[in-house]
């Protein structure tokens, strides 16, 4: 029996310098390490976290002693749980480098044709290049990249986690700068309607914040009385496709995850700020990965059909949206679904295949409602699970008051009478 708090995530104060990116998704860093620490776990074994978001499982195995591996296909997500695990003995060097960063940034001239760059989204050429001149200098000093080009996934991968800190960073500042684009959506961030609404900040200015931001959390740093990360937990943070995991057959002892929930947020658009200072072009890169992310909005010309290994509660719930009288439910929101529940087996596929026998996977699943239809994500996992011959021992539900599907104020009265939320935890074993 697992002891299991609810898993709601809040800011946590006590952990300086740790809340690095305000990110709307996952859960609490205590309820994974409570989990965590629940299971008999020795120095060899290994927890995994498909879909590892802002890292809290990496983070939490990490400070409990034990290997982690997170995987995410999002590289922003990536930068940003590298740079949680940045070691309690690597900070001090964390002002000596921001001064040569700082100095190479400051003296160099930046030439590059900023007009097909993402961030014209809503800066002006000189506010591009007051951040591409820092984002340049961090790669040559911290990554050994010293061409023009910007971030691939291979040197996302191998990025270390004190540059994935002042990636960070940039991405911090970077959004304090875009808050006059920010909306009601906190996953959405609206671009620049013409010339004149872009904003114009010098690099001097850039600089400054910079500054000021990292100062900060190296403050933080050093007020903590405790090594946030020992030293000696190894992570592997990747860009992997949950559908694929690379990794061997029954090579994980724990899996502690929470899938993208089934409520069309558009996860690329969420971090598209962030993969503009990576380079993400619209047109190319953003678009690509927009596609390919777990529970996108966007959906193909056409969907993989409804399969038995979905389980009858999915399938039930396929053939409900597909009758249902309101507009688009038969196309765009029939595909929609399909293709998230086509990603959802697939990757709890994946998850049957690399976890040992007698390993535990606990995931973080909450329920919604398309229109007055009530979408049963938990039972759905577990009946898919069930199917991949995962046993069901344990599940604890958590009612919400509210969630990030509610946001849209049009669509509450299509939902089910009286439907309030719930956050459920889901344990399982492999035999």
């Amino acid at each position: 029996m697992l002891i299991v708090e609810c898993p709601k995530r809040y800011s946590d104060s006590s952990l300086p310098g740790r809340e690095t990116y305000s990110y709307y998704a996952g859960y609490s860093l205590s309820f994974a390490e409570q989990l965590i620490r629940n299971i008999p776990l020795d120095s060899s074994s290994i927890v995994l976290d498909p879909w590892n978001g802002s890292g809290t499982t990496t983070l939490a195995a990490s400070r409990s002693g034990v290997r982690s591996i997170g995987y995410d296909l999002n590289p922003v997500m990536v930068i940003v749980a590298k740079a949680r695990m940045l070691r309690h003995s690597t900070s001090p060097s964390i002002l000596p480098i921001w001064s040569k960063i700082k100095v190479e940034a400051s003296e160099l001239s930046w030439k590059t044709d900023t007009s097909g760059d993402p961030l014209r989204d809503w800066l002006t050429p000189t506010g591009v290049a007051s951040f591409r001149r820092i984002e340049f200098s961090i790669r040559n000093h911290l990554i050994h990249e010293t061409t023009d080009t910007f971030l691939d996934p291979q040197r996302v991968n191998k990025m270390s986690d004190l540059a994935a800190f002042f990636y960070v960073s940039l991405f911090r500042v970077l959004r304090k700068v875009l808050t006059p684009f920010k909306t009601s959506n906190p996953t959405w961030l609206r671009r620049a309607k013409n010339e004149s609404e872009k904003i114009k900040i010098t690099p001097g200015k850039v600089l400054q914040l910079i500054e000021d931001d990292i100062r900060e959390v190296e403050r933080q740093f050093r007020a903590s009385l405790e090594p946030i990360v020992p030293d000696a937990a190894a992570s592997d943070i990747l860009i992997c496709n949950s559908e694929q995991l690379i990794l061997p057959d029954c090579s994980i002892d724990v899996i502690l995850t929470s899938p993208p929930y089934c409520t069309r947020i558009d996860y690329a658009v969420a971090t598209s700020a962030e993969l503009a200072v990576l380079g993400y072009f619209k047109d190319d890169g953003f678009t690509t990965l927009r596609h390919d992310l777990m529970g996108t909005t966007t959906v193909p010309s056409s969907a993989p059909p409804a399969k038995p290994t979905w389980g009858g509660t999915c399938i039930d719930f396929l053939e409900k949206i597909e009758t249902h009288k309101s507009v688009a439910s038969s196309t765009y929101y029939l595909k929609n679904h399909l293709r998230y529940f086509s990603s959802l087996q697939a990757s709890l596929s994946e998850v049957a295949r690399v976890l040992k026998p007698q390993g535990i996977a606990s995931f973080v699943v909450q329920d919604s409602a398309y229109k007055d239809l009530h979408n049963d994500l938990p039972e759905i996992v577990s009946e898919m699970c069930d199917i991949l011959g995962l046993i069901q021992f344990q599940r604890d539900d958590f009612s919400l008051g509210s969630s990030l599907s509610s946001i849209n104020s049009r669509s509450r009265p299509y939902k089910p009478e009286g439907f309030r939320p719930t956050e459920s935890v889901i344990s399982f074993y492999k035999q």
